[in-house]
Protein backbone atom coordinates (compact mmCIF):
# COMPACT_ATOMS: atom_id res chain seq x y z
CA UNK A 1 0.00 0.00 0.00
CA UNK A 2 1.77 3.28 -0.97
CA UNK A 3 -0.72 6.05 0.84
CA UNK A 4 0.25 9.51 1.79
CA UNK A 5 -2.06 11.62 3.32
CA UNK A 6 -5.06 11.45 5.29
CA UNK A 7 -5.80 7.71 5.77
CA UNK A 8 -9.24 8.74 3.73
CA UNK A 9 -10.20 10.71 1.28
CA UNK A 10 -12.26 11.95 -1.51
CA UNK A 11 -11.10 10.99 -5.17
CA UNK A 12 -14.34 11.20 -7.30
CA UNK A 13 -18.07 11.60 -7.20
CA UNK A 14 -21.24 9.58 -8.47
CA UNK A 15 -24.39 10.30 -9.14
CA UNK A 16 -26.81 9.70 -5.72
CA UNK A 17 -29.76 8.86 -7.94
CA UNK A 18 -27.69 5.89 -9.84
CA UNK A 19 -26.28 4.92 -7.03
CA UNK A 20 -29.68 3.86 -5.47
CA UNK A 21 -30.58 2.55 -8.53
CA UNK A 22 -28.05 0.21 -8.41
CA UNK A 23 -28.52 -0.77 -5.06
CA UNK A 24 -32.67 -1.82 -6.18
CA UNK A 25 -31.01 -3.62 -8.81
CA UNK A 26 -28.35 -5.58 -6.70
CA UNK A 27 -31.43 -6.08 -4.37
CA UNK A 28 -33.05 -7.32 -6.77
CA UNK A 29 -30.54 -9.61 -8.49
CA UNK A 30 -28.88 -10.81 -5.59
CA UNK A 31 -30.02 -10.55 -2.18
CA UNK A 32 -30.56 -14.04 -2.02
CA UNK A 33 -26.94 -14.70 -2.21
CA UNK A 34 -25.03 -12.90 0.26
CA UNK A 35 -22.42 -14.17 1.47
CA UNK A 36 -21.48 -14.35 5.57
CA UNK A 37 -17.88 -13.55 5.38
CA UNK A 38 -15.83 -16.28 7.43
CA UNK A 39 -13.07 -14.56 8.65
CA UNK A 40 -13.52 -13.73 12.52
CA UNK A 41 -12.91 -10.20 11.81
CA UNK A 42 -15.67 -9.36 9.89
CA UNK A 43 -18.01 -12.62 10.76
CA UNK A 44 -21.17 -10.26 10.94
CA UNK A 45 -20.63 -7.94 7.48
CA UNK A 46 -21.75 -10.07 4.11
CA UNK A 47 -20.36 -10.47 0.91
CA UNK A 48 -21.06 -10.27 -2.58
CA UNK A 49 -18.16 -11.05 -5.03
CA UNK A 50 -17.49 -10.16 -8.24
CA UNK A 51 -13.95 -10.48 -8.49
CA UNK A 52 -11.19 -11.74 -5.52
CA UNK A 53 -7.98 -14.10 -5.87
CA UNK A 54 -8.97 -16.21 -3.22
CA UNK A 55 -11.67 -19.17 -2.69
CA UNK A 56 -13.05 -17.80 0.17
CA UNK A 57 -17.15 -16.47 0.40
CA UNK A 58 -17.02 -16.59 -3.15
CA UNK A 59 -20.44 -16.62 -5.46
CA UNK A 60 -21.12 -19.18 -8.13
CA UNK A 61 -19.43 -18.24 -11.49
CA UNK A 62 -22.49 -17.37 -13.26
CA UNK A 63 -23.25 -14.63 -10.04
CA UNK A 64 -20.44 -13.32 -10.23
CA UNK A 65 -19.93 -12.57 -13.88
CA UNK A 66 -23.37 -10.72 -13.67
CA UNK A 67 -22.52 -8.81 -10.56
CA UNK A 68 -18.72 -8.32 -12.13
CA UNK A 69 -20.72 -6.63 -15.59
CA UNK A 70 -23.01 -4.56 -13.02
CA UNK A 71 -20.14 -3.01 -11.08
CA UNK A 72 -17.30 -2.77 -13.38
CA UNK A 73 -18.74 0.58 -14.74
CA UNK A 74 -18.51 2.21 -11.50
CA UNK A 75 -15.12 1.29 -10.89
CA UNK A 76 -12.87 1.21 -14.19
CA UNK A 77 -12.82 5.43 -14.22
CA UNK A 78 -10.56 4.99 -10.90
CA UNK A 79 -8.35 2.02 -12.95
CA UNK A 80 -5.44 3.14 -15.60
CA UNK A 81 -3.80 1.35 -18.17
CA UNK A 82 -0.81 0.37 -15.77
CA UNK A 83 -3.53 -1.17 -13.36
CA UNK A 84 -5.75 -4.02 -12.72
CA UNK A 85 -8.73 -4.72 -10.45
CA UNK A 86 -7.85 -7.79 -8.16
CA UNK A 87 -10.79 -7.78 -5.83
CA UNK A 88 -14.23 -6.49 -6.42
CA UNK A 89 -17.42 -6.71 -3.93
CA UNK A 90 -20.68 -5.19 -2.83
CA UNK A 91 -19.80 -5.27 1.24
CA UNK A 92 -22.77 -4.93 3.36
CA UNK A 93 -22.72 -3.90 7.44
CA UNK A 94 -26.23 -4.68 8.59
CA UNK A 95 -27.61 -2.29 11.25
CA UNK A 96 -25.65 -3.04 14.62
CA UNK A 97 -22.83 -5.16 12.67
CA UNK A 98 -19.73 -4.28 13.65
CA UNK A 99 -16.01 -5.23 12.29
CA UNK A 100 -12.93 -6.13 14.86
CA UNK A 101 -10.01 -3.74 14.90
CA UNK A 102 -7.77 -4.70 12.52
CA UNK A 103 -5.34 -4.01 9.71
CA UNK A 104 -6.24 -6.00 6.05
CA UNK A 105 -3.48 -8.76 5.49
CA UNK A 106 -3.53 -9.83 2.31
CA UNK A 107 -0.99 -9.31 -0.27
CA UNK A 108 -3.33 -7.23 -2.33
CA UNK A 109 -4.25 -5.39 0.83
CA UNK A 110 -0.73 -4.70 1.41
CA UNK A 111 0.48 -3.31 -2.56
CA UNK A 112 -3.16 -2.29 -3.97
CA UNK A 113 -5.08 1.09 -3.59
CA UNK A 114 -8.32 0.73 -1.78
CA UNK A 115 -11.78 2.63 -3.41
CA UNK A 116 -14.98 2.08 -1.88
CA UNK A 117 -18.42 3.68 -3.59
CA UNK A 118 -20.95 3.71 -0.98
CA UNK A 119 -24.62 2.43 -2.12
CA UNK A 120 -26.56 3.14 1.40
CA UNK A 121 -25.35 4.27 4.30
CA UNK A 122 -27.03 6.28 7.51
CA UNK A 123 -25.43 9.43 9.27
CA UNK A 124 -24.56 6.33 12.40
CA UNK A 125 -22.24 4.63 10.13
CA UNK A 126 -19.01 4.83 10.63
CA UNK A 127 -15.72 4.20 10.09
CA UNK A 128 -12.19 4.84 12.42
CA UNK A 129 -8.96 4.78 11.76
CA UNK A 130 -5.96 4.81 14.14
CA UNK A 131 -3.31 7.98 12.55
CA UNK A 132 -0.60 9.44 13.72
CA UNK A 133 -2.62 12.14 15.59
CA UNK A 134 -4.83 9.63 17.60
CA UNK A 135 -8.02 7.78 16.16
CA UNK A 136 -10.19 9.57 13.58
CA UNK A 137 -14.26 8.79 12.71
CA UNK A 138 -15.81 9.16 9.75
CA UNK A 139 -18.97 8.68 7.80
CA UNK A 140 -18.69 8.35 4.25
CA UNK A 141 -21.60 9.68 2.33
CA UNK A 142 -23.26 8.39 -0.82
CA UNK A 143 -22.26 10.51 -3.98
CA UNK A 144 -18.62 10.08 -2.84
CA UNK A 145 -15.81 7.67 -4.29
CA UNK A 146 -13.15 7.60 -1.21
CA UNK A 147 -9.63 5.98 -1.13
CA UNK A 148 -8.99 4.39 1.79
CA UNK A 149 -5.96 3.00 3.11
CA UNK A 150 -6.70 -0.16 4.69
CA UNK A 151 -3.52 -1.24 5.99
CA UNK A 152 -3.98 1.42 9.02
CA UNK A 153 -5.24 -0.18 12.32
CA UNK A 154 -9.07 0.09 11.52
CA UNK A 155 -12.50 -0.44 12.40
CA UNK A 156 -16.02 -0.25 10.77
CA UNK A 157 -19.62 -0.31 12.60
CA UNK A 158 -23.58 0.49 11.31
CA UNK A 159 -24.99 1.81 14.60
CA UNK A 160 -27.46 3.08 12.25
CA UNK A 161 -31.42 1.27 11.96
CA UNK A 162 -30.62 0.93 8.09
CA UNK A 163 -28.07 -1.01 5.55
CA UNK A 164 -24.46 0.09 4.96
CA UNK A 165 -23.78 -0.88 1.23
CA UNK A 166 -20.02 -0.43 0.02
CA UNK A 167 -18.48 -1.00 -3.80
CA UNK A 168 -15.28 -2.09 -2.74
CA UNK A 169 -12.39 -2.44 -5.46
CA UNK A 170 -8.85 -3.04 -4.60
CA UNK A 171 -6.39 -2.19 -7.70
CA UNK A 172 -3.22 -2.92 -8.19
CA UNK A 173 0.15 -1.81 -10.76
CA UNK A 174 -0.20 -4.93 -13.58
CA UNK A 175 3.57 -5.44 -13.10
CA UNK A 176 3.04 -6.51 -9.47
CA UNK A 177 0.53 -8.42 -10.25
CA UNK A 178 1.92 -9.74 -13.37
CA UNK A 179 4.75 -10.85 -10.79
CA UNK A 180 2.31 -12.50 -8.41
CA UNK A 181 0.81 -14.97 -11.64
CA UNK A 182 4.06 -15.63 -12.36
CA UNK A 183 5.33 -16.77 -9.60
CA UNK A 184 1.73 -18.65 -8.53
CA UNK A 185 1.52 -16.42 -4.98
CA UNK A 186 -1.74 -15.50 -5.79
CA UNK A 187 -3.19 -17.74 -3.36
CA UNK A 188 -0.94 -17.09 -0.19
CA UNK A 189 -0.89 -14.53 2.79
CA UNK A 190 1.17 -11.31 2.57
CA UNK A 191 1.18 -11.12 6.01
CA UNK A 192 -0.64 -14.12 8.41
CA UNK A 193 -4.15 -13.21 9.76
CA UNK A 194 -2.33 -13.88 13.31
CA UNK A 195 -1.02 -10.35 13.14
CA UNK A 196 -4.09 -8.88 13.98
CA UNK A 197 -3.92 -10.68 17.51
CA UNK A 198 -0.70 -8.80 18.28
CA UNK A 199 -2.18 -5.15 17.99
CA UNK A 200 -1.92 -3.01 21.43
CA UNK A 201 -4.81 -3.03 23.37
CA UNK A 202 -4.97 0.59 24.22
CA UNK A 203 -5.27 1.21 20.41
CA UNK A 204 -8.12 -1.14 19.84
CA UNK A 205 -9.60 0.38 23.01
CA UNK A 206 -9.15 3.95 21.80
CA UNK A 207 -10.59 2.74 18.14
CA UNK A 208 -13.45 1.19 19.81
CA UNK A 209 -14.16 3.96 21.82
CA UNK A 210 -13.86 6.67 18.71
CA UNK A 211 -17.07 4.45 16.82
CA UNK A 212 -18.77 6.49 19.47
CA UNK A 213 -17.97 10.13 18.80
CA UNK A 214 -18.58 12.69 16.40
CA UNK A 215 -17.61 12.00 12.88
CA UNK A 216 -15.61 13.84 9.96
CA UNK A 217 -18.33 14.10 7.41
CA UNK A 218 -15.73 14.20 3.57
Amino acid sequence: MFFKGDPIRVIGHVNADKAQELYNTIFEKFNDKWVCRTFVLMDTSYCLKAISPSKFDILTEEDASQLKEILLPWVEPYVSDSEVIVYLDVSSLPPTAKSKVHIDYSWFHLMSKRIRIPLVTNPRSVFAVFTDTGPKNYNLKVGNVYETNNSVIHTAANLGESPRWHIVADILDKRVYDYFVEQNKLGEWGLHPSINSCLDPKVTAQLEDALNQDTINI
